[in-house]
């Protein structure tokens, strides 16, 4: 059920939709197969089991230290053989539970690790397949851009926030962690407990300013401006305030002069790029990444022969 979840979440956001849909389901689908990466619910429970377990001792830490202070507590009438015993077995409990959790901890992310793993590769696996059978027009229709970034980026992008959540302070584990520990302070004081789960935080109205103030610039036909300023200045916020992410709080932005909001975000995009300072680029020619997201009634070669986007390329134009 979880699988299915996840594959109908990630197809609809996944290109293209028509292979997405099928493949992840597929690749993440439960049950006995002969094929020694197909996923079984056996493997999910056992990586659940030992979840649970590395969380209980996560959570056991406080009452090791809980124990080894009681016996520091103890009367002094108390025997010292009984207190140094006692002593003993408190220090004894804790180094196992220190012992256990991060052993515990290993095996579970060695094992969900290997579990993902297979899927991903399940993933891969079905998207090739799901691509041998398209005919001619899909790869009309689809570029070699949004296929290869698909395969690449998309496919480790899922493989990422897998991983990413088998750490403890996410995922399963912080669920786990929150659960059992709720559970260990009502056990231990229930009125604390109580007042415990009284408190909750309250967002009360937030408003939130733009670092920079009075600014006032014109940019014009032909030239480069350069915005410098210390971090946390409002660079980046001025530029996002250019290409309409939100508006300003106070003034206006005009436009030929006319105001920024008056033009629609479509035609923005086509005039306002944002170039971050280690760009992606698909695979395949110059051509057409400098042509990706331009209209359609032009070519390629059309675009990319445009004199005012040649600048950076040089010498590589000849590879078109």
């Amino acid at each position: 059920m979880f699988w299915s979840r996840l594959s109908a979440t990630i197809s609809k956001n996944f290109y293209p939709s028509n292979l997405c849909s099928t493949c992840i389901h597929q690749a993440f689908q439960l049950g006995p197969s002969d094929s020694p990466t197909r996923l079984r619910k056996r493997d999910l429970a056992i990586g659940g089991v030992f979840s649970v377990l590395a969380t209980v001792a996560a959570v056991s830490v406080p009452l090791g230290y809980g124990g080894v202070v009681n016996v520091l507590l103890l009367p002094t009438e108390t025997p010292l053989l009984e207190r140094k015993m006692a002593f003993a077995k408190a220090l004894r409990l804790l180094a196992c539970i220190y012992s256990a959790e991060p052993f515990l901890t290993w095996v579970y992310i060695r094992h969900m690790t290997g579990l993902f793993s297979k899927g991903v590769l399940n993933l891969k696996n079905a998207v090739f397949t799901r691509l041998l059978e398209q005919d001619v027009a899909f790869f009309d229709r689809a570029g070699p851009g949004e296929i290869t970034s698909y395969l690449s980026q998309d496919i480790s992008g899922l493989k990422d926030i897998l991983y990413g959540n088998l750490q403890r302070d996410r995922g399963l584990r912080a669920l786990l962690e929150a659960v059992v520990g709720t559970i260990l302070l009502f056990k231990l004081q229930p009125r604390l407990g109580l007042v415990f789960s009284l408190v909750i935080p309250t967002v009360a109205t937030i408003t939130v300013s733009i670092p920079s103030a009075g600014v006032s610039l014109t940019l014009r036909p032909g030239t480069l401006t350069a915005v410098v300023g210390p971090s946390g200045a409002g660079k980046t916020t001025m530029a996002q305030i250019l290409s309409r992410f939100y508006a300003p709080q106070a003034g206006e932005i005009l436009l030929d002069g006319r105001p920024l909001q008056a033009f629609p975000p479509s035609l923005l995009s086509q005039e306002i790029a944002l170039v971050g300072q280690v760009p992606n680029l698909f695979s395949g020619s110059i051509a057409y990444n400098i042509a990706y997201g331009q209209s359609a009634r032009r070519t390629e070669e059309e675009i990319a022969g445009d004199p005012t986007l040649m600048v950076g390329v040089h010498g590589l134009a000849i590879f078109f």
